[in-house]
Parts: C-alpha cells; sequence; structure tokens
C-alpha cells in the first residue's frame, strides 16, 4: 500500500492517546507546511480553559524533544513502517 499526502482541510490526524499532558495526542505522523517544510509530528488536541485546542508540534526523537509549529501545516501522511 503506497501512502499518499492528505490535505488538512480534508482530514486531520486522530488524537487518542492520553498521558502526563493536556488532551489527547496522535501517532508521529510526516508534516508539511505550506512552504514545504517537511518534519516528524505529533498532534494535540481538547480543550484548555474552555477553548478547543488543536496544535502541531515536530518531534525530536533522538533528544526526546519537541516544539510548537507556528507555521500553518498544509498537509500529513501516516508514517510507513
Amino acid at each position: 500500500m503506497e501512502n499518499t499526502w492528505i490535505n488538512t482541510d480534508k482530514e486531520l490526524p486522530i488524537c487518542f492517546e492520553t498521558g502526563n499532558w493536556d488532551g489527547k495526542q496522535s501517532e508521529l505522523v510526516l508534516a508539511e507546511t505550506i512552504d514545504g517544510e517537511q518534519f516528524i509530528g505529533q498532534c494535540y488536541e481538547g480543550f484548555q480553559d474552555g477553548s478547543k485546542f488543536f496544535d502541531w508540534y515536530q518531534v525530536d526523537e533522538i533528544n526526546k524533544n519537541d516544539w510548537l509549529i507556528t507555521k500553518t501545516i498544509s498537509r500529513w501522511m501516516k508514517i510507513p513502517f
């Protein structure tokens, strides 16, 4: 099965994992900004202080770090295993 890019205006990754963070998180995905920058990412969604959020984070698996992406994400795909 070939992986294909999914436009964020059509579908977003499903956030289903819970843990020691606000809301739920998705599995790792490949993401691309509207500028063409690609990265391994993860999404978080939920409610905080009465407001809904859906945030993208770039993930650095080697250093166990992540940071908020402020650019618009245009598309994403599941990571093939």
